[in-house]
């Protein structure tokens, strides 16, 4: 029995380890991320969503990866495998720690899981007539009836961005 714990304990001190160093990974690219999209667009007083949400990439033109096959590849079977599958929204308080808290934001940003290097982010107007702060972090609440702009950021092996495409999104 003693023997069976410490095992557990061992695959248990593992995992945390791994996670660890998947979410130092990670987090170099969602604020790599969220520093782009701060700097390069209008969007001012950015809120950055804990919910991390199965964003759609169909909408981004395959075609713009032409010099990056590997990338345009993952991409079409992304594509196809989730015309079947979708993943349930999961949160992630550790992307909100990295990012400043603005307590009246005029846009909440959502974060995509990195699936093979590949992020996508929406950024999405925020309207205090139309939402309230409590659904900051429920993406279908915020996203209804509002415009976006989309972000595919496709990362290098060293978490530096290697290409962006912005694509103009209408939900209703």
């Amino acid at each position: 029995m003693i023997n069976f714990l410490f095992a557990l304990t061992l695959v248990a001190q593992f995992q945390s380890l791994h996670g660890h160093t998947s979410y130092k990974i990670d987090s170099a690219k969602y604020i790599c991320a969220y520093n782009y999209i701060k700097n390069n667009t209008t969007a001012k007083r950015i809120r950055v969503s804990r919910c991390i949400v199965d964003l759609d990439r169909w909408g981004f033109p395959i075609d713009s990866l032409t010099d990056y096959p590997d990338e345009k590849n993952a991409l079409i079977a992304f594509i196809e495998r989730k015309k079947n599958e979708r993943n349930k929204e999961s949160f992630s308080d550790e992307i909100t720690i990295q990012t400043p808290v603005v307590k009246r934001p005029k846009n909440i940003l959502f974060f995509s899981q990195i699936e093979n290097n590949m992020l996508v982010a929406c950024l999405l107007p925020f309207d205090k007539r139309r939402h309230r702060m409590k659904d900051i972090d429920k993406f279908d609440i915020i996203s209804r009836f509002n415009d976006s702009e989309s972000f595919l950021f496709i990362f290098d092996e060293n978490n530096k961005i290697k290409k962006v495409i912005t694509v103009f999104v209408y939900y209703d």
